[in-house]
């Protein structure tokens, strides 16, 4: 599954958008077979999980699926609630995780003109990015 995610980012990068799509699809039907460790950069297996739907649904905004890509960011912001810690991490991934999921459900929402949902969408990204304790 990682190597699927990793390689999905690398296209996705490159702008390969149909090769993103297809190894993000891949690493979440493998989603399963992690190991409950974080990975390199302290996500957990359902924080990864919730970032590759992020990413899947960043792709599909790409390539002008936005339907699609907003049912992709709302399966992120399910796994996110439901997977909330009760404590912040070392370096908070759920938060910023969050806080970019709210911001890109935000601007799909205002690209389809319902504008009060993007609204909420951008005030929870807002509560989230606040919550994010930075160094002084």
């Amino acid at each position: 599954a990682m190597m699927y995610g990793q390689r999905a980012e690398f296209y996705a990068f490159r702008k390969q958008y149909p090769q993103a799509l297809s190894d993000f699809e891949q690493a979440l039907e493998e989603w399963r077979i992690l190991p409950p460790v974080r990975d390199s950069n302290g996500q957990t297996k359902e924080q990864l999980r919730a970032t590759w739907w992020l990413r899947k649904g960043m792709v599909r905004q790409q390539m002008g699926q936005l339907d699609e890509a907003l049912n992709d960011l709302n399966q992120a912001v399910a796994l996110l609630t439901a997977n909330r810690p009760s404590e912040f991490t070392r370096d908070n991934v759920p938060q910023r995780t969050e806080a970019q999921v709210y911001t890109e459900q935000g601007k799909l929402l205002a690209l389809k003109q319902r504008f009060a949902e993007a609204d909420t969408a951008y005030r929870r990204a807002m509560r989230a990015y606040e919550a994010i304790p930075y160094a002084e």
